[in-house]
């Protein structure tokens, strides 16, 4: 679950700083600086393409953080209005958790700058870009950049990052992966297919997450990757075709002109 989907979360992110007791304020710091990776993705996607300045001021924790409490039911209209008003001010400006936010946005952002100038050229040399550079268009859902050449969309990843989006991937489906698969990155002995059956039977969220704990999900990944490539991982929904290619170093996700 994403941590801007989580009530306990929002709660301590738009609770007003007067209520929050000992220890609260630490955890809600951490919680928003976790907050700006998901929070910050529209807007970088915006600024890397062009479409938004990178500067960001106290109102942006309120579009998003307080927006998305407000969705959520976790503070009520007339809260929310009171945090755009707040927000304002300089005691708001400078709530620890705003400040966290806000700092944490500036580096992602900064990041992605640096990002962008090198998956761009790799994908150049890769499709031999001469008089026209790939543009830029869109970030995927596990942050990669994708790039647009000749009607075709490339991604440029290191090997380690393409392999962290597969366990990632595996992850979110081992609720429904044979589970004499699983048995084997497991340390269970032979009478574990029980234990594996049993939890997958329990909510999805919560199969994966005690799954996750049991398997050797880095070892699972590297199997499939050897068997099957990296493309299934990157066909999206719904499927599309999709090409994994090594050029040096790097490992280029290709989605083909569509015929």
């Amino acid at each position: 679950m994403c941590i801007l989907g989580d009530h306990g979360t929002l709660e301590l992110l738009t609770t007003p700083l007067e209520r929050l007791v000992a220890g609260q304020l630490g955890e809600a710091v951490r919680a928003a600086r976790e907050a700006a990776g998901p929070g910050i993705l529209d807007h970088a996607e915006a600024v890397l393409r062009g479409d938004a300045e990178p500067g960001l001021d106290s109102d942006f924790y309120g579009e998003v953080v307080v927006a998305r409490a407000l969705e959520s039911g976790v503070v009520s209209s007339r809260d929310a209005s009171q945090w755009d008003a707040w927000l304002t001010t300089e005691t708001g400006q400078h709530d620890p958790r705003v400040q966290a936010f806000l700092s944490s946005c500036a580096e992602i952002l900064d990041e992605y700058a640096v990002l962008l100038q090198e998956r761009r050229q790799v994908v150049d040399r890769f499709v031999e870009a001469r008089a026209t550079a790939a543009s830029f268009t869109w970030l995927g859902p596990d942050g990669e950049l994708w790039f647009e050449f000749g009607g075709e969309s490339y991604a440029a990843l290191t090997e380690a990052e393409a392999l962290e989006i597969v366990q990632r991937e595996i992850g979110t489906t081992l609720h429904s992966q044979e589970p004499e698969t699983l048995l084997r990155y497991s340390g269970l002995p032979d009478t574990g297919l029980e234990i594996l059956v049993g939890i997958q039977g329990k909510p999805t969220e919560l199969a994966n997450s005690l799954l996750s704990g049991l398997i050797d999900l880095p070892a699972f990944a590297e199997d499939r990757v050897r068997a099957e490539g990296y493309a299934p991982f990157f066909r999206g929904d719904p499927p599309r075709s999709v090409e994994d290619l090594r050029f040096g170093e790097w490992v280029i996700i290709r989605i083909p002109v569509q015929s």
